[in-house]
């Protein structure tokens, strides 16, 4: 049976650390599933005037999709639950934005 998800390759490679040292930590590499197509939301949320910069709307984007799909996965979880309803409504507003 098809998927009906995309999957993705996230690498995070520290690079250096806030006090200027180098980073020593490895790179964390995943593996991420989501139904939507997270470049396309990426290249959408450029053009929204609520961020600075086209990587600011990515950093976003990517973080809201990651966040949203634990999200659904831990719904029944009270801790969660009592946040469904403040991030569907800012997500209904950033779409609008």
């Amino acid at each position: 049976m098809p998927t009906r998800a995309n999957t993705y390759q996230l690498t995070l490679a520290p690079l250096m650390l806030a006090s200027g040292a180098p980073a020593t930590r490895p790179t964390l590499q995943l593996e991420i599933r989501n139904h939507d197509e997270l470049l396309t939301i990426m290249d959408r949320l450029a053009t929204k005037p609520c961020f600075a910069t086209p990587q600011q709307a990515a950093e976003s984007g990517l973080g809201l999709k990651l966040f949203s799909e634990v999200l659904l996965a831990c719904k029944n979880e009270p801790l969660f639950q009592r946040f469904i309803p403040a991030f569907t409504l800012f997500m209904r507003e950033l779409k609008q934005a």
